[in-house]
């Protein structure tokens, strides 16, 4: 065997040795055990010198083959080593943290949360949070943070901030219990399901380590403390205008606070009107208190335009809001609408644009685009407009192809005075046009004289309908509102002479003294109310607020910082100036020429701003008046001399 594994026999010859190998294995009766007693050696290693550089590389890689055994068997014993340790270090923090460090046992402390299966809306609620300590060792920090559901209302005023409040229970014996009571009001939408969760926070006696177990208890709302219901056609023509009603009634057991309705409109949906008019914007409602049994109502118009078989979502919501957000929700309900398309279609444009508001005295070019979406021909079709209010100037209306009777305020287009009405291919489509003014002003004689505007509806239809439809209706009416913005006029005027707060100091004012002026600040307000109204205007750097100001608890303030002077007027009213006095306020400033100025009429107060909302359009409302200086044109007890600074 040993001269087979020399490399210096000559005879040697592998294929021989590997198949008489092979025949001892499978050969019968052959024997192995007794043939080996010592461990067999190597044969020598005779080094000879290296022909070239490959004889010497490939003698390196055999060294490396002889020994890369004995280097793989070091390196699994060490990986194996390795993980063995790991093993037992993980097992021995899993034990110490599971066990608190202390002997505590691995089931830890208990915690459940007993909550109703079943509520309605509005419906008072207690959660019992259950806590039991089952460990074997003192708990020295026990801590339980409740979360209240979404919808509810806490009984504390504190939980109501955050939802959520944290309490230590302080240390828990073994096997000790303790019971935590939790109340609030709870609503939400009918089938809702409201969760309440708790959280125990423990360490055991010798533990640095913090656990925690959690629980919830869940509750199901079986009906709203309100039925909200909204209503609306389950089919429009696309820029047909509709009407959609949202019916609320009270369901709960007690009243009801701060209520408020909250529409979300879809896309393609145009608001018109509202009976009541929103308290803010065009889809929120300030309904207050909502006494328990108490019933209301509120309707809403609008146009919806979209494309064929579109289904439009109206969704309404009532709860109570915190910062433009319903934080608890009273009842909810939504409604889909079906877009369909007309057979004889058509809608207005306004001045290019469509515009729901306009101002007094505004020039109105309104276009009718039609189209005939039949598949068949219509012959005579007539188009009549109707108008209504009082926002039109009748005399101002001019209609270049079709007719206006004044007896009954229509606009008439057929065949004689529109030719293409003779005969409307299918698909066939055009456009004609009238226009009018909106008046300058209105007759304002009672708070009734109010909310003007000009609506017109109008009818597309055809005086024979074309075979195949001869029992269907295939006429289309649509309507526009124009809503009028009121007119706001802000007067601006500054006196020496007054009889309220008379001036005081030298006149013309002089260097290096103290010349005081009143200045006036006047409202008038036309057609609408106006809400949410300010007035502001700067003084300069040179001039003093002397802090008089008239009437007293008017809502006018100085900003000392800034120089602003502010009057919150808030709302007002329609007919302000005209059925009901003019707002108006007083105050006072000083001024102290330098040299300087000699000759000159500084400005004392600058540009004024009024900014507001109209409450019957919605629109923004702003007005301005110039800066005020030393020129007291109001005042007719003093001339130019007057005017300018003396040295």
């Amino acid at each position: 065997m040993n001269e087979e594994l020399d490399g210096n026999n000559s005879d040697y010859v592998p294929g021989d040795s590997i198949e008489r190998l092979r025949k001892r294995i499978y050969g019968r009766g052959e024997s192995y055990g007794q043939e080996r007693i010592q461990r067999p050696e190597l044969a020598p290693l005779h080094d000879r010198a290296p022909h070239d550089w490959k004889d010497i590389k490939e003698e390196e890689m055999a060294k490396q083959k002889k020994h890369l055994p004995k280097k793989m068997s070091y390196l699994k014993l060490f990986l194996i080593g390795s993980g063995v340790l790991a093993l037992v270090t993980m097992g021995v923090a899993a034990w110490v943290v599971l066990s608190g460090g202390g002997g505590v046992s691995l089931e830890g402390a208990e915690i459940s949360v007993d909550a109703p299966r079943e509520i309605a809306g509005g419906d008072f609620v207690a959660w019992e949070v259950h806590v039991r300590n089952q460990t074997e060792s003192a708990l020295e920090v026990a801590d339980l943070i409740f979360e209240y559901p979404d919808g509810a209302r806490p009984v504390t005023e504190e939980d109501r901030k955050t939802l959520r409040r944290r309490i230590s229970l302080g240390p828990l014996r073994p096997g000790e219990e303790v019971t935590k009571t939790f109340e609030a009001f709870l609503f939400g939408e009918e089938d809702s399901i409201k969760t309440a969760r708790a959280t125990l926070e423990y360490r055991a006696a010798g533990s640095n380590v913090i656990l925690a177990n959690e629980s919830e208890g869940q509750t199901r709302i079986t009906q709203s403390p309100l039925s909200v219901f909204l209503t609306a056609p389950e089919i429009i023509n696309s820029g047909d205008e509709a009407e959609f009603t949202v019916e609320i009634s009270s369901q709960a057991d007690d009243v009801l606070e701060n209520a408020t309705l909250v529409l979300q409109y879809p896309e393609g949906f145009s608001f018109r009107t509202a009976d009541p008019v929103p308290s803010f914007g065009d889809n929120r409602w300030a309904l207050g208190t909502i006494e328990r049994g108490e019933s209301m109502k509120i309707t809403f118009r609008g146009a919806v335009t979209g494309s064929e078989l579109d289904a439009k979502l109206f969704r309404a919501e009532i709860g109570q809001e915190e910062n433009s957000i319903l934080t608890v929700l009273y009842g909810v309900d939504s409604v889909s609408v079906t877009v369909a398309k007309s057979f004889l279609d058509f809608l207005y444009v306004i001045n290019d644009g469509s515009p729901i508001v306009l101002a007094p005295d505004s020039f109105v070019d309104v276009q009718i685009r039609w189209k005939n979406n039949l598949s068949v021909p219509v012959e005579n079709a007539i188009f009549r407009l109707r108008f209504e209010g009082k926002g039109y100037q009748e005399a101002s209306v001019i209609v270049p192809n079709g007719t206006y009777r004044g007896t009954d305020q229509t606009i008439t287009w057929n065949a004689s005075s529109y030719a293409p009405f003779a005969f409307l291919e299918p698909g066939e489509e055009g456009a004609f046009n009238f226009r009018f003014r909106t008046p300058q002003s209105f007759p304002i004689h009672s708070t009734a004289d109010a909310n003007f505007f000009v609506r017109f509806e109008g009818t597309f239809e055809a005086l024979q309908r074309p075979p195949g439809f001869e029992n269907i209706d295939i006429a289309t009416t649509k309507q526009h509102e124009i809503k009028i913005s009121t007119d706001l006029q802000l007067v601006r005027k500054a006196l020496y002479h007054d009889t309220v707060l008379p001036g005081s100091g030298p006149l013309p004012p002089e260097v290096g003294t103290e010349t005081i002026y009143t200045v006036i600040w006047s409202l008038i307000n036309s057609s609408n109310d106006i809400n949410n109204l300010t007035v502001k205007a700067s003084l300069p750097s040179y001039v003093i607020w002397k802090g008089l100001v008239s009437p007293q608890g008017s809502g006018v303030s100085y900003n000392s910082l800034t120089g602003e002077v502010i009057w919150a007027v808030g709302t007002l009213p329609q007919g302000t100036g005209i059925i009901r006095p003019v707002r108006e306020i007083r105050f006072q400033i000083g001024y102290i020429p330098a040299p300087g100025d000699v000759g000159a009429r500084p400005i004392i107060v600058s540009e004024v701003i009024a900014e507001g909302t109209d409450a019957f359009t919605q629109v923004p409302i702003r007005e301005t008046a110039p800066a005020q200086n030393t020129e007291l044109r109001s005042d007719s007890q003093t001339g130019q001399d007057d005017w300018k600074v003396a040295p």
